[in-house]
């Protein structure tokens, strides 16, 4: 019998067409009856060995590709849904995802029923298959309810800020040909759109780009919709440049604002990083300049905890949740650089 099977996997393969035998035996016993009518025709009918042939070899096929297509989907879909647990972004993210395989390339890609349905025709390279759903995903997905408020130029730094952020996390063998072949072309798609990529580029590297920036386009950027365009920029650039300076502060500086408030983002951060301070009067003045914060109508509070002070997250939390009416949104691991310090982690906790 396994002879047998090797002379058709042999017939196969000289129609250009690879097969497993080791999987074709192991599935020979389940199928037995039907397999052995087929074979005992093609030994009796000769001259329609070659139609059967092509049958069978499409037949099997598109299994095969149906079950390849199912393993690249499958691995691209949990990439990208690693990438939005890890960094808690279902508020920036919101669409699931989901592949429709064609022959050619003349559909885009679209949302229905809440998730990105990501036109895919297959590529060997597996690196570009992963750009490809990327692309599609975050250009229908990514800020979906504010998207269309953002200056274009802001916005498409924006998505390959992201982009970029994914990939190396996700899928660092993309990175070459992404960084080659698509940002080029598009950081010329709109003027100024290489001027913030740049800019939030370092916001990414300094920890601020999905944690703060991200998170309050998310949360404040349907506002923008009832200003004219050169409030929004305004609006815009005054946020991005706050996030800046906050982001090239020297760690004991004390003159930097560590607060915002226009029309649209209305955000403060709280920086426990003096350990002093914990350890002669408690977490006591870290919770009332949150506290105070949220007196002053602030929207957002991002309270930035950098080490040896991680023992006091927990406790701080709790403070803040007792003594005030907000509660923690969620609370992030970050490697963030700063000034004179470098790479270090820290952890982050938003509380509205």
């Amino acid at each position: 019998m396994y002879f047998l099977l090797a002379l058709i996997n042999i017939r196969l393969q000289s129609m250009n067409f690879d097969i497993d035998l080791n999987f074709l035996t192991s599935i020979w016993p389940v199928y037995f009856i039907p397999c052995g009518i087929v074979i005992l025709y093609l030994i009796m009918n000769p001259e329609k060995a070659e139609l059967w042939g092509s049958i069978l070899s499409r037949l099997i096929a598109f299994f095969s590709r149906k079950a390849e297509r199912r393993s690249v989907s499958g691995d691209i879909q949990g990439r990208l849904n690693s990438f939005v647990k890890k960094y808690q972004a279902d508020d920036v993210l919101p669409y699931g995802l989901r592949f429709k395989w064609v022959t050619n390339s003349n559909f885009e890609s679209f949302v229905q029923n809440g998730e990105v349905v990501v036109i895919m025709n297959n590529h060997q390279n597996n690196a570009r298959n992963f750009l490809n759903a990327l692309i599609a995903w975050t250009d229908q997905g990514l800020l979906p309810q504010v998207k269309n408020f953002i200056p274009n130029e802001i916005m498409q730094a924006t998505e390959l800020t992201l982009q970029e952020k994914i990939i190396q996390s996700q899928r660092s063998d993309a990175l070459k040909i992404f960084r080659d072949e698509i940002l080029p072309t598009r950081l010329n798609n709109f003027s100024g759109t290489a001027k913030y990529k740049d800019k939030l580029s370092n916001l990414d590297r300094t920890g601020y780009f999905d944690t703060i920036y991200l998170s309050e386009l998310a949360f404040a950027g349907g506002r923008l919709q009832d200003l004219l365009l050169n409030e929004v920029m305004t609006e815009l650039n005054s946020f991005i440049e706050f996030l800046e300076r906050l982001a090239d502060r020297d760690p004991i500086d004390d003159t930097t604002p560590l607060s915002i408030k226009n029309t649209v983002f209305k955000v403060s951060v709280v920086i426990v990083a003096k350990s002093f301070i914990i350890l002669t009067r408690g977490i006591g003045p870290y919770v009332n300049r949150i506290k105070n914060a949220f007196t002053e109508k602030q929207d957002s509070i991002y309270v930035l905890i950098r080490k040896p002070n991680f023992t006091f997250v927990d406790s701080l939390i709790g403070k803040v949740e007792e003594e005030s009416n907000t509660k923690k949104i969620w609370k992030k691991e970050i490697l963030m650089m700063a000034r004179k310090i470098g790479k270090s982690n820290a952890i982050m906790c938003l509380f509205r």
